[in-house]
């Protein structure tokens, strides 16, 4: 039983840290610094987003593949989208 409670505990602290700055905390010239370290596709890019549920505007950092991988996944999903007619075939 103490083995199980330590390993839960000891995944928990593993999994809590984090190499990564939290970017969303940062002003634009801790990112510019922090970018200028990395290369292209590990920068940071940091967005104002407006959410339906809320006029207020969240900012968003991600690093620019994050982004890349998002607009891929959002146009997957457009064109998988169905046209709307019934698609049961009845013989």
């Amino acid at each position: 039983m103490k083995n199980i409670l330590f390993s839960v505990f000891a995944l928990t602290f593993v999994g809590c840290g984090s190499s990564l700055p939290n970017f969303v905390s940062m002003n634009d010239i801790e990112i510019a610094a922090y970018n200028r370290t990395v290369s292209a596709w590990d920068q940071v890019i940091c967005r104002e987003e407006s959410h339906i549920r809320s006029r207020i505007p969240r900012r968003r950092c991600q690093t620019r593949m994050a982004w890349q991988q998002d607009i891929i996944s959002a146009v997957g999903q457009v064109g998988t989208a169905g046209s709307g007619q019934d698609q049961i075939i009845v013989n």
